[in-house]
């Protein structure tokens, strides 16, 4: 289960995308509230926020997902739960809130808001939330034996350990050899041998790592091993063509001796 949160201003805007039927949005929490429509939730929101002005992005927005699986078999009780003790593990259980979880996809999801401001008048730090909501989405799911994502790592890692062993070795048989000078060459090879290797850029197109895809499968270069990974990678790519100079200029020598 994924955790993603972040303070926000837009209320209202946002409880009309959760509260959708285009979503097949359903209502599964409500907490400190007794609207049911979204502009009368809106209201009461607003109610708490005139006890404090100097706060303005004054919602917490979370998206708390379970791996498709898990969210398949949910129940509304389940969905009420997690919400619950998702606040808990933030510290936001006397705080106004509202979640509906959305049924249009196979990938389940909740989305959750909760009054940043709470009876008293006190804005709760919003200081490194999206990491707080990941660390909260994992202790929910291991408490109510959902998969974490540390579990979902594991199992991939598992299913395809042959697969990223073959990866690994079309790599080594590829960067191998003298041609492979840059990155279109080895990206040209590697196509050769079946695999499509996405070069990943930065804004100013310096090689931030790749991605490769083979038989279904996406892999960042970390998954599979260290050596494929960026710094690895241009270091092998550089020591080729040191060795194709090399050559050349041993061939221009001895041509001139001739």
């Amino acid at each position: 289960m994924v955790g993603l949160g972040r303070a926000i201003s837009h209320l209202r805007a946002s409880l009309e995308y959760a509260d959708n039927d285009k979503k097949n949005a359903e209502l599964v929490h409500k907490e400190l509230l007794s609207a049911i429509k979204t502009k009368d939730i809106t209201r009461e929101f607003n109610m708490i926020h005139e006890l404090n002005h100097n706060c303005l992005n004054n919602v917490f927005s979370f998206v708390i997902s379970p791996v498709p699986e898990d969210g398949a078999r949910l129940k509304t009780e389940d969905w009420s739960e997690i919400a619950h003790r998702f606040k808990s593990e933030l510290g936001l259980n006397d705080n106004q809130s509202i979640g509906y979880v959305h049924n249009d996809r196979k990938h389940r999801h909740l989305h959750l808001y909760v009054n940043r401001i709470d009876f008293s008048g006190k804005a709760l730090t919003s200081s490194y939330i999206g990491y707080k909501s990941m660390k909260a989405a994992e202790k929910v799911a291991i408490r109510l034996g959902l998969q974490t994502i540390d579990d979902v790592k594991t199992k991939k890692k598992t299913a395809t350990k042959e697969i990223r062993k073959e990866l690994l070795n079309i790599h080594k048989k590829v960067i191998s050899k003298k041609a492979i000078i840059n990155i279109k060459t080895y990206e040209l090879e590697m196509k050769q041998n079946g695999i499509l290797a996405i070069a990943i850029l930065d804004q100013f197109g310096n090689l931030r790592g790749f991605r490769f895809i083979h038989k279904g499968y996406d892999f960042k270069a970390s998954e599979i091993h260290k050596t494929m990974a960026k710094n690895q990678l241009l270091k092998d790519l550089e020591i080729n063509k040191n060795k194709n100079n090399v050559t050349k200029t041993s061939s221009r020598s001895a041509s001139r001796r001739v």
